[in-house]
Order: C-alpha cells, then structure tokens, then sequence
C-alpha cells in the first residue's frame, strides 16, 4: 500500500469527503493532517515492545494497515483539541446549546480505536519477534 492509498483509506473510514461534509463543504482533514497522523502511529507502534525503528517505507503491510487504525484515533484526537478551542455556548431560557460539541465523541471513538491499535500492534510485534527467533526450541527436558 502507498501512502496516498493509505490516506484514501483513512478518508473512507470517516466517510471525509467535501459532499458528505453538508456542514463544512470541505473534507475535514487536509491530506498534511492525515501525514501528521500516520507518522505519530508510526511513532507509537515503534514505542511497543519489541522497540522498532520502522518508517513508513519499511512497513509490511500488516504494519500498513494497523497504522491505518492508530492514524484514525490521532486524527480524532486532533479534530477534538480544535473543535475543544472553537467550542461555544449560548444560554436561552428554555435550553443551553453548544455548538461544536463535538469533542467527547471524538475521544471517546479515539481511545477505542487507540486501545484497539495497541492491542493489534503487541500482538503482532510478537508474532514478528517468534518468527524471526529459532525454528527449533530446545529444552533441557527433551531427550531423544
């Protein structure tokens, strides 16, 4: 997968197009933050144990496609700091209404899908790890 493949995919997650954005008439997240997104993934998965110094170009495709989900929860993280700075409220007698209250759903689906990135990316740095280790393991138990 390239990066523009990887960024189209992150579009069709959120349904983030200019036409299905009514309110915006544009795409929320600009092909940069989506950049930004997927290189902070990128950091978080080298972070996990086994430590890796992966980049973008020496992902396997695996890698690629969990970093599509750790991309997604950054991108929510993202949206919900800027819609928490542009947040306003108006009192009227009968109701209170927030405009752009956004924020709470951004980090709630972040932290499920950054949980879920975690999980994936251990359970997969652990299978890379055994396959890179000995094809035999020898016991000091095993006796032929």
């Amino acid at each position: 997968m390239t990066k523009e493949e990887i960024i189209q995919e992150i579009r069709r997650f959120f349904s983030d197009f200019a036409e299905n954005n009514r309110l915006l008439m544009k795409e929320e997240f600009s092909d940069q933050k989506i950049e930004d997104a997927i290189s902070r993934a990128i950091n978080d998965y080298n972070l996990i144990p086994p430590l890796t110094n992966k980049t973008f170009e020496n992902l396997n495709d695996q890698e690629k496609k969990l970093i599509i989900k750790g991309a997604c929860a950054e991108l929510l993280y993202m949206g919900a700091a800027y819609f928490m700075r542009n947040t306003l409220q108006t009192r009227t007698d009968v109701a209170v209404l927030d405009y752009e209250d956004k924020p709470p759903n951004y980090v709630n689906l972040a932290s499920q899908l950054k949980n879920e990135f975690f999980s994936l990316a251990q359970q997969l740095k652990i299978q890379i790890n055994m396959l890179k280790g000995p094809a035999i393991i020898l016991s000091p138990y095993y006796h032929r």
